[in-house]
């Protein structure tokens, strides 16, 4: 299919290197266009406070989703942080997961495991938590971060893949291999109100430029009769 193509879309610039890199694709044949955001999470009203407030972790219960790093950053948390926030992961259980899934269903006190969640439902759950923490090692495009933008959430995210790509300055960036520094990022927006303001406005900012299905759909028709047109 590759040797057949005529052009090629990456969702990120990470994914297009790779797919360079790793297959061999000539760069004039593959062209990067980002994924957009459903119309659901610019537009989510912000749900009613909860009784405590939380951090929250969306995807696959996977390798290499990081979660087992995201519970071991937790635990490093100071107690007064932990006592006021839970932590909910959403997302069905995937694959090498047993192990993970025997921490979630031994977490303490303060840890939710929500399973699978639906989609409709995603962008109040996204839009009503304090921040989104999405440590993964690897991702083509990093969906969540980008959806947590769109609803004025401030995200932590990794320093690797395409995720520093997707969330620019407008998000926390961390090294995934380390419970410390993920720790540290969030703490540093627990206890900090004016920077959760500040990447909220500047990740919402991000997502309206460049992670509308709008945009999306020009570039890809441009591409397209680019393509046809050789």
């Amino acid at each position: 299919m590759l040797r057949r193509a005529a052009g090629i879309i990456a969702v990120s610039e990470a994914t297009r290197r790779d797919a360079i890199e790793i297959l061999g694709i000539p760069a004039n044949r593959i062209r990067t266009i980002h994924n957009g955001v459903s119309e659901a999470y610019f537009d989510v009203p912000a749900p009613p406070p909860r009784p405590t407030p939380y951090v929250l972790f969306v995807g696959t219960i996977e390798p290499r989703k990081n979660v087992d790093r995201l519970l071991d950053a937790w635990q490093l948390l100071p107690s007064r942080v932990r006592a006021a926030h839970e932590l909910l992961l959403a997302g069905a259980a995937g694959w090498r997961c047993e192990q993970t899934l025997e921490r979630l269903h031994n977490a303490p006190p303060g840890v939710r495991w929500l399973g699978y969640f639906p989609e409709a439902c995603l962008p109040g759950l996204i839009r009503g938590a304090t921040m989104l923490v999405y440590p993964s090692i690897y991702e083509g495009f990093g969906l969540p971060v980008a959806q947590a933008m769109a609803c004025g959430t401030p995200a932590v995210t990794s320093n690797v893949s395409a995720m520093a790509e997707i969330a620019g300055e407008s998000a926390l960036l961390v090294n995934p291999e380390s419970a410390e520094d993920i720790r540290d990022a969030i703490l540093r927006l627990a206890e900090d109100p004016q920077e959760r303001a500040r990447l909220a406005e500047a990740g919402r900012a991000r997502a309206e430029r460049l992670f509308r299905w709008e945009r999306a759909a020009r570039q890809s028709l441009a591409f397209f009769r680019e393509v046809t047109a050789r």
